[in-house]
């Protein structure tokens, strides 16, 4: 039993070491496409192959091998130069895609590309966000104040706004992607009595995308409460 048992194990690890070196024979297909493309665009990659371990070596045109993008259910064959066309899908933003290269007898590659929404490729960023309410460094401020601001784009595109706040300027986010520029820190976090603490400081930041995904930080404001039972606002 013991000698059938070292058979079997070398039996095993004879076909593992010609399987391994199997793999180091066979030639390593080489993707050569563009790193980004725009949506609806018409583009080539070229698949190369080579003898070499880790793509080195020279490298010759694949004709026949398989091509595969991740945005079709299709697969195309490079022409006799190793070469391919191909169509970048619609986005509705720009998105990351990969191209897998096939062929029996080879090492298969793998690249990432980007389509870039050629909306957003021409987009502008929404405004900073300003015109704070409370105003920066206001005092007095009522317990059950609302904070607001002015937001929007260049463009007229829709514009949501991430709001951050808290007691320092290591601010904490507390609402992502609203639609409207207000938010009542005291109702919505539902702060006892829902109204922030009295004679308190608080800070806060807005962060303004719009519909195709940029981003437009604004600064840290900052203003203080009065004591609860106060309902004026006077600023400095």
């Amino acid at each position: 039993m013991r000698n059938g048992k070292l058979i079997t194990l070398g039996l095993v690890t004879v076909l593992l070491l010609t399987t391994a070196l199997s793999a180091q024979a066979m030639p390593q297909l080489l993707i050569q496409a563009p790193y980004a493309v725009d949506e609806y665009s018409i583009f080539e990659i070229q698949i190369l192959a080579t003898n070499g371990q880790n793509g080195s070596g020279n490298a010759t045109p694949v004709a026949n091998a398989t091509i595969r993008p991740e945005w079709t259910n299709e697969t195309f064959l490079t022409d006799e130069n190793g070469v391919v066309v191909l169509c970048a899908p619609e986005v509705v933003y720009t998105q990351l895609f990969y191209i897998i290269a096939m062929k029996q007898g080879y090492l298969q590659d793998i690249v990432n590309i980007w389509v870039r929404d050629i909306v957003s490729h021409n987009n502008s960023a929404p405004f900073a966000p300003n015109n704070p309410n409370p105003i920066n460094f206001a005092h007095n401020v009522n317990v059950y104040s609302s904070l607001s601001w002015s937001g929007g784009d260049p463009d007229g595109d829709d514009v949501t706004y991430d709001i951050y706040f808290g007691k320092t300027a290591n601010l904490t986010l507390v609402k992502s992607g609203s639609p409207n520029a207000t938010f009542n820190p005291g109702q919505e976090l539902h702060m006892p009595g829902g109204h922030m603490q009295g004679n308190t400081k608080y800070f806060w930041k807005i962060v303004s995308t719009d519909e195709h995904g940029l981003s437009t930080e604004g600064p840290i404001w900052c203003f203080k409460t009065a004591l609860a039972y106060q309902h004026y606002i006077s600023t400095v």
